[in-house]
């Protein structure tokens, strides 16, 4: 029963970390990590002993680097948090925040549709507008035709040409604006 289990959670570890297509994929990714590799090798073994002990070794490394904190499997939807929570900043492409097979992956995650959480400044000073992600977006020239922005209404967030971003408040055309924390 136990190595039943072992062979049940070796299999979720795989299905958990890349969405159920490692199972389908033979060869093994060059951008994949040894502990993927050493799983993917396991599903080669054709003895079932023989891969139940791969198996078990390749989860118990696993097990052992994620306690250790060398490793930290993420799902689709950490990814997703954690590229929402980060959009407006300029980050090297380490190919982290990208889960396989995303459509936002493919529009190269151009927009964010969002919430306002806080308003702080005024017209004359410049607003500073902190989404329910928590990122503080700064509004230094506003234009006249913008109305106050405020807790509660929409706010979409284009990226623009040279590292601009534009953001819509409520429906209103959009106004140039900057990420600041």
């Amino acid at each position: 029963m136990a190595c039943r289990h072992l062979s049940i959670v070796a299999t979720g570890v795989i299905l958990g970390m890349t969405g159920g297509q490692a199972a389908a994929k033979d060869s093994s990714s060059k951008d994949d990590s040894p502990h993927l590799e050493a799983l993917r090798a396991c599903q080669n073994e054709s003895v079932a002993e023989a891969r139940l002990a791969c198996f078990d070794k390749a989860v118990s490394t696993l097990l052992s680097a994620d306690e250790e904190g060398e490793l930290r499997i993420v799902d689709r939807e950490d990814v997703r948090k954690t590229r929402r929570s980060l959009f407006g900043f300029g980050l090297p492409d380490f190919g982290i925040f990208k889960s396989r097979g995303d459509k936002e992956d493919e529009q190269d995650f151009e927009q964010l549709e969002t919430t306002i959480a806080a308003v702080g400044g005024s017209r004359s000073t410049g607003y500073l507008i902190t989404t329910e992600e928590g990122a503080v977006w700064s509004l230094s020239q506003v234009p006249n035709r913008l109305m106050t922005p405020k807790t509660g209404q929409k706010i979409e967030i284009k990226k623009g040409a040279l590292s601009s971003y534009f953001l819509r408040i409520n429906g209103q055309p959009g106004v140039k604006g900057k990420r600041v924390q």
